[in-house]
């Protein structure tokens, strides 16, 4: 399997608005997104990995007000679509890159990937792309 980490999709669109010398400096903090439910979600990593089932990309977004209101998977899964839709997909051509599925997850605290924290809200869903589109991934 291989995986690889892009912490800011703002990056590739830098480098392809102004040369990759400007994006050699500092990257700009990823643009805040606007959520259908009223929350706000940043960008703080991707993760790309290729294994036996295809390319999986990665999007972990911050979204700090789920900690405070709990909602529900079906209350957050407009938002998540959201973010794959206007988010991912947008993102996936800018940087080149390209995926069987997608894992979109959103999380009340910035924690490693990976880590287990019971005390953290978060939310995941699985989509699969097709013809451009998010579908979600029945298990």
């Amino acid at each position: 399997m291989t995986i690889s980490h892009s912490s800011s999709s703002v990056l590739a669109a830098l480098v392809l608005l102004v040369g990759p010398a400007a994006a050699q400096d500092a990257a700009p903090p990823p643009r805040p997104v606007h959520l259908a439910s009223g929350s706000v979600a940043t960008l703080i990593e991707t993760i790309w990995e290729s294994g036996s089932e295809g390319r999986l990309g990665r999007y972990r977004f911050l979204v700090p007000a789920i900690a405070r209101a709990t909602p529900t998977m079906a209350e957050v899964e407009a938002d998540l679509v959201q973010l794959c839709r206007e988010q991912a997909v947008p993102h996936m051509a800018i940087a080149g890159q390209t995926a069987d599925r997608l894992v979109i997850s959103m999380s009340a605290e910035a924690i490693a990937f990976g880590d287990s924290r019971p005390d953290v809200t978060q939310f995941f869903e699985a989509f699969v792309l097709q013809d451009g589109d998010c579908m979600v991934e029945v298990f």
